[in-house]
């Protein structure tokens, strides 16, 4: 898993290298499953480049409705078991949560368990 810096956001561009590194693990892991990916409607999603690679990747995709809550799985699993797992942790900034070995450790295997 790679976090990007602060400040840094995600394009078209950072997400294609982001489906390229992810491609040979689904069919690794999922291997004999069809995977679906999910996707909102913003603009790394949607673009050209994006559609492009996924057609060279043959990977297939579920786009949330238009005008649609943007609720993701991971907004009803990932995000309430990352939330509690730090309740009652306090980090003045970035780099006090990243030297945290045990916070990295547990959102990998939360990562984990929503990629299974």
């Amino acid at each position: 898993m790679e976090l990007l810096k602060q400040g840094q956001t995600v394009n078209s561009e950072r997400y294609v290298l982001t489906l390229r590194a992810l491609e040979p693990r689904l069919r690794r892991v999922r291997r004999d499953k069809d995977s679906v990916l999910q996707h909102e409607n913003t603009r790394p999603h949607t673009s050209r480049q994006t559609r492009d690679a996924l057609r060279q990747l043959e990977l297939t995709t579920l786009s949330h409705p238009e005008y649609s809550p943007q609720l993701a799985p991971s907004d009803y699993f990932l995000f309430p078991q990352l939330k509690k797992y730090l309740r009652g942790h306090h980090y003045d900034n970035d780099e006090k949560v990243f030297a945290d070995g045990a916070v990295y450790s547990r959102l990998n295997s939360l990562l984990t368990v929503c990629a299974n």
